[in-house]
């Protein structure tokens, strides 16, 4: 994650963590991440633990933050579904968004819930 961060601004992050302690490091990217825009809701425990829905998360605020990259204006119908369906199976077994579920791929449900922060923990 250091590296990503060096790649996405040089300037703002160094690589000198990359001699810390896991500790530090962890610290030392959350910090990064927040002065590319990223918002203080992840911690530094987030990356030691492996928490894989919240480094997704990060990763997405990252790209999303940055200038440079393009993101599709649209999705094809086929990687909607698909991307429901994944959704869907993942979540199935968590009880606070039992209501939610399952998403409907053929109406915008995923994205209007996410847009609200319901599935996001």
């Amino acid at each position: 994650m250091t590296l990503l961060l060096n790649q996405l601004d040089p300037i703002q992050c160094d690589k000198s963590s990359l001699e810390n302690t896991k500790e530090e490091r962890a610290g030392q990217i959350i910090t990064d991440a927040f002065n590319l825009g990223v918002p203080h809701v992840f911690l530094p425990s987030d990356i030691l633990m492996e928490n894989e829905l919240m480094l997704k998360l990060l990763c997405a605020e990252l790209f999303s933050r940055n200038d440079s990259l393009e993101l599709p204006e649209t999705f094809d119908e086929d990687e909607k579904r698909n991307f429901i369906r994944i959704i869907n199976g993942k979540l199935k077994q968590d009880q606070e968004v039992d209501d939610l579920l399952p998403l409907n791929p053929e109406n915008d449900s995923l994205f209007s819930s996410m847009k609200n922060g319901l599935i996001l923990k």
